[in-house]
């Protein structure tokens, strides 16, 4: 999958492109949304990322239990390489949805608490309080 190589090589942009196409036709693969979602997150489209995890983890609560995301690619090998990638230029409330993000990725626990301060963050990320909906409903989504 052409998407795969330019995710794989750090060509977010166009991965992006591919992985949207993609799930417009095949809405199901949830390995192309998490990498979607990896993919928003590495450009700095947390709010994206956000819509696209809870997509991901309503439609599929379990997507996430087993998946090692140095395997699928992801470019950075720790929760803190990747917040320290992702904090420059980001809101308060971003910087705290992509903690939340990153540690449902690298399961990890903490997600929800970083949800509640995205969502009282200055200004807020409204699309956390949807994930955080989505993650109370769903326990077995993410590690407590």
């Amino acid at each position: 999958m052409l998407a795969n190589r330019y995710f794989q090589s750090g060509r977010f942009e166009e991965a992006i492109l591919q992985l949207e196409s993609a799930l417009e036709k095949h809405p199901e693969r949830h390995s192309a949304r998490r990498k979607l979602v990896c993919c928003y997150l590495m450009i700095g489209r947390v709010a994206d990322a956000v819509t696209g995890m809870t997509r991901l983890l309503d439609a599929a609560p379990r997507a996430l239990r087993g998946v090692d995301p140095v395997d699928e690619g992801f470019p950075c090998t720790t929760s803190e390489e990747a917040m320290a990638k992702l904090s420059a230029g980001l809101t308060e409330g971003e910087r705290h949805a992509a903690c939340a993000l990153v540690r449902l990725l690298f399961w990890e626990p903490g997600a929800i608490a970083e949800l509640d301060l995205a969502s009282e963050a200055t200004p807020p990320l409204a699309a956390a309080g949807e994930l955080r909906r989505v993650l109370s409903a769903h326990p077995e989504t993410h590690h407590v």
